[in-house]
């Protein structure tokens, strides 16, 4: 692997697919605007999509059936999945976490040494430690992000090969508990597209007082949406409670090295709510690459890191465009 290798990087756009447009001004424009539903909306940008780059849809279908085909992943636990929307990871999936632990702490404390933890403007409770091309200079994060167990899951669960959308460490500090919900502290649904997954580990113990990611199982999402309405964009927890009163929304807590997979398009979820203690998460993004309002590449490669011996299934999440279709069947 190469050492320091962010240092002298140039992105190289001509290795990696690109998008044919951004959809998401179509999404405001047409769903939030004018009430399109979001499905019709979705369908129409994906078709399109789909048609610029046929090969890529294609190809990505094909080993995702390949994969699901060679029994990789368990039949009983993807039926499971697909149905809730969610599931833990389980230790085979994962190898031994305690570098990846070690190394986020190590991205962390040298961030708060030189006082560079970027917040979202709107969003002062998150504070983005290191997102997408920051994760270059941290090559075994990256391949992390890309172990085979995981895109093997990941690609069965799509139906496709995904791209890797967004790499995220994000750090939650306490909060004065009682203070007025903003954002992403209110419930809400992801909207890049009707699908996706999103990785979270916890990099230290989480409990209660962590501010915990917090969801609806996708049928509870369901009937909750159906309804209130998929217009009303973030949902407080009285109305949502109301119509699935029986039903008390789950939460992701356990010791450092817990990992879940949660469809955060199909889960309606919040996090990062005012907590005695902080909470530093690992949060790794995979969509298709026909996403309706998603169209970039969390990494971008240059000529060094493409030529790593990447496997063929890897380069396709990386987006890279080279991928040798006959040493991914013979993996598979």
């Amino acid at each position: 692997m190469l050492e320091n290798p962010s240092s002298n990087l140039r992105h190289d756009p001509s290795l990696q697919i690109s998008f044919p447009f951004q959809g998401r001004w179509v999404r405001k424009v047409f769903v939030r605007g004018l009430g399109v539903p979001r499905l019709q909306v979705y369908g129409v940008l994906r078709a399109i999509k789909s048609c610029l780059m046929p090969r890529q849809v294609r190809m990505r279908r094909q080993c995702a059936e390949e994969i699901a085909a060679s029994g990789s992943v368990p039949l009983y636990c993807l039926e499971a999945w697909k149905r809730a929307g969610h599931r833990a990871l389980r230790p085979a999936e994962l190898g031994d976490l305690e570098p990846i632990l070690t190394r986020c702490r190590t991205i962390r404390h040298d961030a708060e040494e030189e006082r560079d933890l970027d917040s979202d403007r709107a969003k002062e409770f998150l504070h983005y430690v290191a997102v997408d091309q920051d994760f270059l200079a941290h090559p075994s994060l990256v391949r992390f992000a890309l172990s085979e167990p995981i895109l093997r899951a990941v690609s069965v669960y799509l139906g496709t090969v995904p791209v890797l959308a967004s790499v995220a460490l994000l750090w939650s500090p306490p909060e004065t508990e009682g203070a007025k919900l903003k954002s992403s502290q209110r419930f809400h649904n992801d909207h890049e597209d009707t699908s996706q997954v999103k990785l979270f580990v916890h990099i230290d113990d989480v409990d209660s007082d962590c501010g915990v990611f917090t969801f609806h199982p996708a049928e509870a999402t369901r009937r909750i949406r159906k309804a209130l309405g998929t217009r009303r964009g973030r949902l407080d927890d009285v109305a949502t409670a109301k119509v699935v009163p029986s039903e008390a929304p789950l939460t992701l807590m356990g010791p450092a090295g817990s990992a879940y997979f949660v469809d955060t398009s199909r889960c309606l979820h919040f996090g990062s709510r005012p907590a005695k203690k902080g909470r530093l998460l690992l949060q790794v993004q995979y969509l298709r690459c026909n996403s309706p309002a998603h169209s970039q590449l969390a990494l971008g490669l240059d000529e060094k890191w493409a030529a790593e011996p990447w496997s063929s299934l890897q380069r396709m999440v990386l987006g890279l465009r080279d991928v040798d279709r006959a040493a991914f069947r013979q993996r598979s």
